[in-house]
C-alpha cells in the first residue's frame, strides 16, 4: 500500500518542488509507492490537482483543531492492517512571516505539527528550517530565525519520546535572483555584504529531490541535520555566473538604491547581519558540524550549482513580487 505523505505548505516554492519530485521523479526509480496529501489554504493554486496520487487538503495552521481533524481522518481512512495507519511521513514548510514581522505564529505552528506527528505515529517527520550560524549564535536569533531554532529544539526534545525527525536547512534559493525582485535583492546584497562574504545557494527542485530521498531512506537520516546547498559563493561570484550563463547582468539596479533600502529597512539590516554571521561561523570554525551537515545533504542526490541551474533555464522561471512576503512598497517605507 502507498505510504501517505502530508506536505504542509504545498503551494509554496518548496512544497511545489517536493510534490513534483514525488509525482515526476524522472530517471530516479522510487523504491516505495506514495500518496501525497497536499495541505494548503488555497487549493486553486495547487498543481497536479487531478493526479490520482494526490489529495488536496484545506486547513488553517492557526486553527489547531482543524489540523488535528486532518490527522484523525487520515488514520480513520486506513481500513485494514495492510494499509499503514495515518500519515507515514510529514514534511513541514512554514510560510515566512516577513522581514521585521513577529514569528510567534510560525513557532506555534511548527511545534503543533511536531506534537501531532509524535501523537499519531508518523514514521518520518521532516522540518525545513533555514541556514544559520550554528548553536553558539542561537541567542542572537530574532523573529523567524528564533522561531525556527525553537521548532528545531522542540523536534529534538520529542526525539527522546519517539519522534523520528530530520531537519533540513536549504540555502538561499536561486529563484530569488530572478526578475525585478532579484535585481533589487542583488543591489541590497552588494551594498550590505562584505566582498568576501559567502552564502549557500540551492534550487527549489533540488530541495524537492532531497526530501524524497530522505523519505526513501528515512532510517539513515533519522535525527540528522542536513544543509541543502549546491554551492557557497559571494554575491559577485553569483553575478559572474549569471552573466556567463545568460549574457545578461544579474542586476541593473544601482547599488546606491540597495544602500538606501538598507538604511530604511531594519529587516534587511538583520538579513545582512545574519548572512555575515553565518559566513564568519563557517569560515572560522565556529560551526564545526556544518561540513558534516553539508556532506549529508549532498549525499541525498546531485545538487546543482548555480551555473548548472542557469544552464537548464532556471533564470527564466518567474519570481513574481512577493519575495519572502516582501513588497516593493514595504522595502521603501521600511514597513517590512
Amino acid at each position: 500500500m502507498p505510504r501517505k505523505i502530508l506536505v504542509v505548505g504545498a503551494t509554496g516554492k518548496q512544497g511545489r518542488a517536493i510534490i513534483q519530485a514525488f509525482l515526476t521523479p524522472g530517471e530516479t526509480k522510487l523504491e516505495h509507492e506514495y500518496h501525497i496529501y497536499a495541505l494548503t489554504r488555497n487549493v486553486s493554486r495547487l498543481n497536479w490537482a487531478d493526479d490520482p496520487r494526490l489529495t488536496a487538503l484545506t486547513g488553517d495552521l492557526d486553527d489547531a483543531e482543524s489540523i488535528v481533524q486532518i490527522f484523525k481522518r487520515a488514520q480513520a481512512d486506513s481500513h485494514n492492517l495492510e494499509s499503514p495507519a495515518g500519515f507515514w511521513g510529514v514534511v513541514v514548510i512554514l510560510a515566512y512571516p516577513g522581514l521585521s514581522t513577529n514569528a510567534d505564529g510560525e513557532e506555534r505552528q511548527g511545534k503543533m505539527l511536531a506534537d501531532l506527528a509524535l501523537e499519531y505515529g508518523v514514521q518520518s517527520f521532516i522540518y525545513s528550517s533555514g541556514s544559520r550560524a550554528g548553536p553558539q549564535y542561537e541567542h542572537l536569533l530574532t523573529l523567524s530565525g528564533k522561531a525556527k531554532a525553537a521548532i528545531e529544539n522542540h523536534c529534538k526534545d520529542l526525539g527522546s519520546k519517539g519522534l523520528s525527525w530530520t531537519i533540513i536547512r536549504p540555502g538561499f534559493f536561486m529563484e530569488n535572483f530572478n526578475d525585478l525582485s532579484g535585481s533589487i535583492l542583488t543591489a541590497i546584497l552588494k551594498a550590505g555584504l562584505s566582498k568576501n562574504t559567502t552564502f549557500g545557494l540551492v534550487g527549489s527542485k533540488d530541495v524537492g529531490k532531497a526530501v524524497v530521498a530522505i523519505f526513501e531512506n528515512h532510517k539513515k537520516f533519522c535525527h540528522k541535520e542536513l544543509a541543502i546547498m549546491g554551492q557557497v559563493s559571494t554575491i559577485s561570484e553569483v553575478a559572474a555566473d549569471y552573466l556567463t550563463a545568460t549574457g545578461q547582468h544579474l542586476s541593473l539596479t544601482p547599488t546606491l538604491l540597495g544602500w538606501t533600502l538598507l538604511k530604511l529597512n531594519s529587516g534587511l539590516q538583520d538579513l545582512i547581519k545574519s548572512l555575515e554571521r553565518s559566513h564568519r561561523a563557517r569560515s572560522q570554525g565556529e560551526y564545526p558540524s556544518f561540513q558534516s551537515e553539508l556532506e549529508a545533504g549532498c549525499s541525498l542526490s546531485h545538487i546543482q550549482t548555480y551555473s548548472e541551474w542557469l544552464a537548464q533555464d532556471g533564470w527564466q522561471e518567474s519570481n513574481a513580487w512577493g519575495w519572502n512576503q516582501v513588497s516593493f512598497a514595504k522595502l521603501f517605507t521600511g514597513r517590512s
